[in-house]
């Protein structure tokens, strides 16, 4: 039997209103059932994605980066996370619960939804 594809839960909220703890409620609860889960931040998540990230609050705290600027280099973050967080834990069926998670597309496939950005994964 093939395995179960991992689900993918998304914190959303601002700064500082509780997204960290309540992943973290989650996720021992999921584990405490048996579930395998993975946590995650975007943007971030991965080494790349995490040096995009501290590049982008760099230069917009140096006023040197407008809103076009920072939406291509989040969107090259956010590529590197879905290809080496999002995608291939999902598809080992590991569950996924991450401090925001923006997607561009959400796409049903086989009774799941997958996780579209840049292209198809």
């Amino acid at each position: 039997m093939d395995r179960e594809r991992g689900k993918f839960v998304v914190f959303e909220g601002v700064g500082g209103s509780g997204k960290g703890t309540q992943i973290g409620i989650a996720k021992d609860l999921l584990i405490r059932n048996g579930l395998e889960i993975i946590t995650t931040r975007e943007p971030g998540g991965i080494e790349a994605s995490e040096v995009i990230r501290k590049l982008i609050f760099t230069l917009k705290q140096e006023k040197l980066i407008d809103a076009g600027e920072q939406m291509v280099l989040f969107f090259a973050a956010r590529k590197f996370w879905v290809d080496g967080v999002v995608a291939p834990n999902i598809e080992q069926g590991i569950h996924i619960l991450s401090d925001r998670g923006y997607t561009l597309r959400l796409k049903p496939i086989k009774g799941m939804v997958r996780v579209e950005t840049l292209g198809e994964f």
